[in-house]
């Protein structure tokens, strides 16, 4: 368990009163430290538990509505225009066009969410929800992590949906020219991204796994270990794949923590990964 996310529902809308408690001097004793809770309604928990229909995108969604009410500035707005707001590319209040405002309203944003409720619900048609500006195929990569049903999956799954457009393109491009020079040379062939200043590391390794299917899980430790220690990185997510799945990642791993010197690693560093070469992505 690496996070709990508190979130109160009520039976009713409360409307304005529950979309940011900080706004409200007479319950702010009720939380200590600026502390306050996720408030949403029963209907509209029923609406984004319908719309952000995988775990791991509510989870997403619900680690950054709970920044709103951690906002310097008092944030009014209906719930589902915040959803609106998420399903545009980014909720999060530490946007610099917030700057210097001690009060922001958001309002007309749920046009789509409307839409595909009225849609399903009145007039009974079978439509998809609306989604956030990503590509079927980083979709089909976060379900694959998932899948795996790996320890720290859900953590790496959501380290990359926090990627930039450009940085989701990039891994999935470096996913497949790996899987195409494993098939060509017929070893295990790695790629590394350093995020973040160095704070957070990505690696994805292929190999072919059908002779010894154990393989593909001792390599990813190892890997994931040794490069996360040589790297000096407070965080890694690593991803693997035999070459010939259907499956974008067949295994994952989430590593956290400070780095602290260790003899064994250092050796064990050094003879597999003797050149750093670091890919910066955004």
């Amino acid at each position: 368990m690496t996070a709990i996310y508190l979130l109160t529902v009520t039976p009713v809308p409360l409307q304005f009163f529950t979309t940011r408690l900080a706004n409200n001097p007479s319950v702010s004793d009720l939380f200590s430290g600026n502390e306050f809770p996720w408030a949403l309604s029963l209907p509209d928990l029923d609406t984004i538990t319908e719309v952000l229909t995988s775990p791991v995108r509510f989870l997403h969604y619900a680690k950054q509505r709970i920044t709103v009410e951690r906002a310097a500035f008092s944030v009014h707005g209906d719930d589902m225009d915040l959803l609106g707001r998420y399903l545009a590319g980014h909720l999060g209040t530490d946007s610099p066009q917030f700057g210097g405002y001690d009060s922001v309203m958001i309002g007309g944003l749920s046009g789509s969410v409307d839409e595909f409720i009225w849609k399903k619900h009145e007039q009974g048609l079978t439509v998809e929800p609306p989604h956030p500006p990503t590509s079927p195929e980083f979709e089909a990569l976060l379900a694959d992590v998932v899948a795996t049903r790996c320890l720290g999956a859900t953590d790496c799954a959501m380290v990359l949906i926090n990627r930039s457009g450009n940085a989701r393109r990039r891994l999935l491009d470096g996913i497949a020219d790996v899987k195409a020079r494993v098939r060509k040379t017929g070893k295990m062939q790695r790629l590394t991204a350093i995020l973040e200043e160095g704070k957070l590391g990505v690696s994805f390794l292929a190999l072919k796994s059908s002779t010894d299917p154990k393989n593909l899980a001792r390599q990813l430790e190892v890997y994931a270990v040794t490069q996360k220690y040589a790297e000096r990185c407070p965080t890694w997510v690593v991803l693997a794949a035999d070459v010939f799945s259907s499956r974008h990642v067949d295994l994952c791993m989430f590593l956290t923590g400070a780095w602290q010197e260790d003899a064994d690693l250092e050796r064990l560093a050094a003879r597999l990964i003797p050149t750093r070469s670091r890919n910066r992505v955004g």
